[in-house]
């Protein structure tokens, strides 16, 4: 839920990197960071939602999903209303019809329609996939990394780096010509 709100918000997910093994090594060690135009409300919320430690994550303590329901940034809203689908979005595609999907980027329509679904699960059969060793899920001897790989994924990973931070730049313009 953290990924996909952050994403929304800013254009991008929050540890990303045109470079893979750099935005891993992000998810698992980097430290969060937030363009300045993103709310101080909800800069708490993603810090909840984007903590590593499963334990202390906003929304699976005790009262789960209620905990992030209170958060600042939702205050004001009426969960009650949303449910019973009262509240009004407030903005509504312009549609011709149900089959009208102009306004989804052709870059998701394009794809040719697979017939059936894949005989084996994109997991493996083997049950694990080791793009994602360290992960959470995974044990703390999984996260043992060589050094020298570290530094050599830091240096790759600037030039990602330096071009994540001139689309989040040119996101910035967009939304503020937008109004």
């Amino acid at each position: 839920l953290g990924t996909l709100i952050y994403e929304m918000l800013t254009g991008l997910p929050p540890f990303y990197s045109q470079n893979i093994n750099y935005m891993y090594q992000k998810i698992m060690q980097g430290e969060l960071r937030f363009p300045s135009f993103i709310s101080n409300e909800a800069q708490i919320l993603l810090e909840g939602l984007l903590t590593r430690d499963v334990d202390k994550r906003l929304g699976s303590g005790p009262n789960g999903g209620d905990d992030v329901k209170k958060s600042a940034f939702f205050s004001g809203l009426d969960w009650a209303a949303l449910e019973r689908k009262e509240i009004e979005p407030p903005f509504k595609p312009k549609v011709k019809d149900v089959m009208d999907y102009s306004q989804i980027d052709t870059c998701f329509t394009q794809d040719k329609q697979l017939e059936s679904a894949p005989n084996e699960s994109a997991m493996g059969a083997a049950g694990k996939d080791v793009n994602f060793d360290g992960f959470t899920f995974v044990s703390d001897s999984a996260m043992d990394t060589n050094k020298d790989d570290i530094i050599k994924n830091l240096m790759e990973g600037q030039d990602a780096l330096e071009d994540m931070v001139r689309q989040l730049q040119g996101r910035v313009l967009e939304l503020e010509n937008r109004g």
